[in-house]
Parts: structure tokens; C-alpha cells; sequence
């Protein structure tokens, strides 16, 4: 049995929510095919982080692509609420990186400068400035860059938002496992799926996270992407949260709006192991009271493990499959998918509906970069 659309997008996350939503708000209905849940994988269980500033490392392509995703999440902070029905707890959260060493305040001076290019409000803070933020906060520190422009979302209910966003315009999700493609002469016309059925489409985007590397079966392309393995811990605190965040290379403590602590994470290569362990929960509970001395009476609550979709370069992958007319990739964003997902949303639309996108070259992230495999 053959069910047919325009447009398949296969995987539920956040990267094919926001590119269903862009083509929603164009008037283009689209079919999301999920095996899961919505959500089901990083997209749901992050930190929510829309930290563009904080994850950029020199002015490269991501951190282009970054900025501009920062931008765009704030128009669309602006009306996702009301077209869902759903309040995502779209928030500043204002970011200290702490030095704790001569080495780690010089880099960091280093870093301001360029950084300052990119928010002029970005600055240098003593530990008598910290004090006077949070005299909780930061024991011992040498002093910190302070981002005061940094945002935060639910990322769960950015998820629900998105799904609701869509299904009221006329998009809907299909929960089914996509097992390969249709072809003819070189075109995708469809996505099999595991029942034997298909979905006959003109224009399929493949967006499965970690998962998307056994596409590399259906497509003879390379695509070169691992799960990435982030560990998270939910604490409940007494008494007011702090007004700011911590990071301190990949761990952080993040206060949450809906009244609770976050305290993450790790970058574990351990393959599609999604199970919490006592190695990084202490690991991160060190350096969280590290940051914040009275987390030692927080009660913790919940203990998550998620995979993020790791690129071999680092660098997402984003654009036509080599040899497919209609057939598109966007995965490997690793720890920046809540980040990134707007921009790519609009990139993955742009394509799908034109063949080409104004928003940025895509050169430095095209499928392209790795040769084409033997059939």
C-alpha cells in the first residue's frame, strides 16, 4: 500500500519540526515519519540552551550559522506561542565563564576581543562583580567573561510547540520506522518503511540524528555521523535559584524557569548507549559544586543520558544527498541542536521548496565533502 505526499521528513526531532514549521508558515503541508515519539531523542531531553555566543570558538562558518539561529529564535519566540497554544519558556539567561587560572583569564581576554565583535556587551567581570550577582557563586574564581544576551528554551515543550504549530497548519507525523527510499533515474519518489508499505514523495529530507548514518545504506553516500552521549542531572534546590548561569568548557549549571536546576554534561563516544552511570554523575556533581558550594544540599531528582548526532569534522551536514534529485541531509549538530534548529529549519525549507538557500553558504557544510561511495 502506497500513501502519497509532497514532502517526507524523516525523524521527529527538533531539526524536522522546525523544517516542517518553515514550510507550514509557506503553505507547504509536509509528513514527518517518526518511529518513536516526537522528541524521542535529544531534541526532548537537552538543556535547552539557545547559547550562540557561549559555543562559539572564532569566527568560522558555525559561528555564523550560530548568530543568525540566535536572531531567528527571538522572532520566533515572538509568535510560536500563540500559534501553538504552548508557552516554551523562551528566557534570557545571562552566563558567567569562569577562569580559575592565569592561563584560563588570559585565554579568555583573548577570546573577548573577537567576542566583543559579535556583542559589545560581553565583558570581563572580577569576583567582586560576581559577588554582587550571586555571592553563591564562583569561590575562588580569578574572574569571568559575563554574556548577559544568552537565552534559554524548554526544549521538550519547544518540541510540543512545534508539533502543535504544525498540525494546525496542516502538516501531521506518522509514527512508522522508514526501512530505505524509492527511486527512478536518479530522483527519490519515496521512503519504505518497515511494514512494506511506502510513502510516495517527490522530496524527502533525511533528519534522524545519530541515526542518520544507516541512511548511508539507502543513499551510497557517506554519512559520517556517531552519537555523541550527554549526560544531564535535574536538581531541586532551597531557596531562589541564581540569576546566572555557569559554563566551564562542556559542563555548566543552569537555572531553570519552571523552578529547578540543571547541571550537565558529558561528551561520551560509547556508541548508542543511553544509560545514566554513577562515573558521570559524580563527575558532573564535582564541578557543579565547584561552581556553587550550596548545590551540596540540592536534592537530585532526575538523572537523563541523550545521544546528539557527532559529524566526522564537528560541522553539521546540511544539503542535497550527491547523486538524488529531491533527497536532502541535515544531521550533526552535536551539542548545538536546540541552538541551531531554527536556522536549519529554514536552510532545510529553503531547499526543499527552491533547490537553494540566501541564509548562508553551504558550502562548509554540504554532504559533498566527503566522497561518494562505490555502489
Amino acid at each position: 500500500m502506497t500513501q502519497q505526499t509532497e514532502i517526507v521528513l524523516v525523524g521527529g526531532g527538533i531539526v524536522s519540526l522546525s523544517t516542517a514549521y518553515h514550510l507550514a508558515k509557506e503553505g507547504v503541508a509536509s509528513l514527518i515519519v517518526e518511529q518513536e515519539a516526537v522528541g524521542f531523542g535529544a531534541s526532548g531531553a537537552a538543556a535547552g540552551l539557545v547559547t550562540p555566543l557561549i559555543e562559539s570558538f572564532g569566527p568560522d562558518p558555525m559561528t555564523q550559522l550560530g548568530m543568525i539561529s540566535g536572531g531567528m529564535h527571538e522572532d520566533l519566540a515572538k509568535v510560536l506561542p500563540d500559534e501553538s497554544g504552548i508557552d516554551y519558556h523562551y528566557s534570557p539567561i545571562p552566563i558567567l565563564e569562569p577562569a580559575f587560572s592565569e592561563e584560563e583569564a588570559q585565554a579568555l581576554r583573548e577570546r573577548l576581543v573577537w567576542l566583543q565583535g559579535l556583542d559589545p556587551d560581553v565583558r570581563w567581570v572580577t569576583p567582586s562583580d560576581i559577588r554582587q550577582m550571586d555571592d553563591r557563586l564562583l569561590p575562588g574564581v580569578l574572574g569571568a567573561l559575563f554574556y548577559p544576551n544568552e537565552h534559554q528554551a524548554e526544549p521538550y515543550r519547544l518540541v510540543l510547540a512545534f508539533t502543535a504549530a504544525i498540525e494546525r497548519m496542516g502538516s501531521s507525523v506518522r509514527y512508522a520506522t522508514a526501512t530505505g527510499l524509492e527511486s527512478n533515474g536518479g530522483s527519490v519518489t519515496g521512503v519504505r518503511l518497515a511494514d512494506g508499505s511506502t510513502i510516495g514523495a517527490g522530496r524527502v529530507l533525511l533528519a534522524m540524528g545519530p541515526w542518520t548514518h544507516q541512511a548511508e545504506a539507502w543513499t551510497a553516500h557517506p554519512i559520517p555521523v556517531q552519537p555523541l552521549k550527554g549526560q544531564i542531572l535535574k536538581l531541586e534546590v532551597d531557596g531562589s535559584l541564581p540569576a546566572v548561569s555557569v559554563f566551564y568548557g562542556h559542563n555548566y549549571i543552569l537555572p531553570k524557569p519552571a523552578g529547578y536546576m540543571i547541571a550537565g554534561t558529558t561528551e561520551e563516544l560509547v556508541g548508542f548507549d543511553t544509560q545514566p552511570t554513577a562515573e558521570a554523575r559524580e563527575g558532573i556533581l564535582e564541578l557543579a559544586l565547584r561552581f556553587m558550594p550550596s548545590l551540596e544540599t540540592a536534592r537530585l531528582t532526575e538523572h537523563t543520558a541523550c545521544l546528539r548526532p557527532l559529524s566526522a569534522d564537528n560541522v553539521p551536514i546540511l544539503g542535497q544527498v550527491p547523486g538524488w534529485e529531491g533527497l536532502y541531509v541535515a544531521t550533526g549538530h552535536q551539542r548545538q541542536g536546540i541552538i541551531l534548529s531554527v536556522v536549519t529549519g529554514r536552510i532545510m525549507a529553503d531547499l526543499l521548496l527552491r533547490g537553494r538557500t540566501d541564509v548562508v553558504d553551504l558550502m562548509p557544510f554540504s554532504p559533498d565533502r566527503w566522497g561518494r561511495e562505490a555502489s
